[in-house]
């Protein structure tokens, strides 16, 4: 609530232009979001937010008809496969133990 509050406030206070909100919402997401839980790690700050950037130019250039935060999501998720493929459970190595019990 007191973080809507500040939102809100500092959103008035410049008018409802922030040209540094994609350096604001990538450290949001990485500290106060389960995104890095989705991603299996914390992705870093200054792609994130380079990303973030490109998906507002995408968003605005091709409307999609959808809530930018369906948008961003999915192509953040597709951004960021390699961190999920390297921390999912089906691609860790299996135990010794359950490897001879396969064998």
């Amino acid at each position: 609530m007191r973080q809507a509050r500040l939102t809100t406030g500092f959103f008035r206070i410049v008018d409802g232009a922030d040209d540094d909100w994609a350096s604001w919402y990538a450290q949001w997401l990485i500290d106060l979001s389960e995104l890095p839980d989705l991603l299996g790690a914390r992705p870093v700050r200054s792609e994130l937010t380079y990303l973030l950037v490109s998906l507002n130019k995408q968003y605005t250039a091709e409307a999609p008809g959808e809530p930018w935060e369906t948008y961003y999501a999915r192509q953040i998720l597709r951004h960021f496969p390699a961190i999920r493929q390297l921390t999912s459970p089906r691609c860790q190595r299996p135990s010794t133990a359950s490897a001879s019990v396969a064998a």
